[in-house]
């Protein structure tokens, strides 16, 4: 299974497959889980703290939290559904 990149603005599309190895995807899907994780840990945290110093600034990681995990789920969906073939552009699914 490989990875596809697609650019392209209206009609004109550029495609081309990419090979990585199994091994290296599950490395850099660890990896970039681990920063998501390392990200939303970091916000919570300026948050608590914020929480004691300013309630704006409180306030606006609190919106930042939300849309790095909106951002996760969205992401997860997307790859789920991809997963179970039903494709997100049109005509490839």
């Amino acid at each position: 299974m490989g990875i596809r990149v697609q650019v392209g603005v209206g009609p004109l599309q550029w495609s081309r497959p990419i090979r990585i190895p199994r091994a290296q995807r599950n490395a850099l899907n660890l990896i970039g889980s681990l920063l998501y994780l390392v990200l939303l840990a970091a916000l919570w945290l300026g948050y608590a703290l914020a929480l004691l110093n300013s309630w704006r600034f409180a306030l606006v990681l609190f919106v930042a939290i939300g849309v790095v995990l909106g951002g996760g789920l969205w992401w997860l969906g997307r790859r789920a559904w991809e997963q179970w073939g039903v494709g997100l552009v049109a005509g490839r699914g």
